[in-house]
């Protein structure tokens, strides 16, 4: 998805640095969480209910690097999806001020060419 944002944005290399900086310190974050509590002491199961439904779930013991790792994986795909988002909205505005009508097919088009719907699924 990251080549699809930076292609979306003409090859910008502002974009892709920023979204591999996001990257590399999501997965940097996320291995050593994984490193750090693999050790099963610092882990336990538990038994999590949802619509008559039981789950069994790995929880850490504590909270604090899994959070930082699913923030920043949030920030990553937040800000990838902010900039689909923004790039979209600037070639349908633009289309609009060539067409001056707004083409709901043509839009649906872009939607599904350029990813976005990846976002919300």
């Amino acid at each position: 998805m990251i080549l699809r944002v930076w292609a979306m944005y003409t090859r910008s290399r502002l974009i892709l640095g920023v979204l591999l900086i996001l990257f590399s310190v999501e997965i940097s974050s996320t291995i050593v969480a994984v490193a750090f509590y693999s050790d099963s002491r610092n882990v336990s199961a538990v038994t999590i209910q949802i619509l008559d439904v039981s789950f069994c779930a790995l929880q850490p013991a504590s909270f604090a690097w899994p959070k930082v790792a699913f923030i920043l994986q949030i920030t990553h795909g937040g800000a990838m999806c902010i900039l689909a988002v923004v790039q979209f909205m600037k070639q349908s505005l633009e289309t609009y001020r060539v067409t001056k009508q707004w083409q709901l097919n043509r839009y649906m088009n872009l939607l599904v060419r350029q990813g976005i719907l990846y976002f919300f699924a």
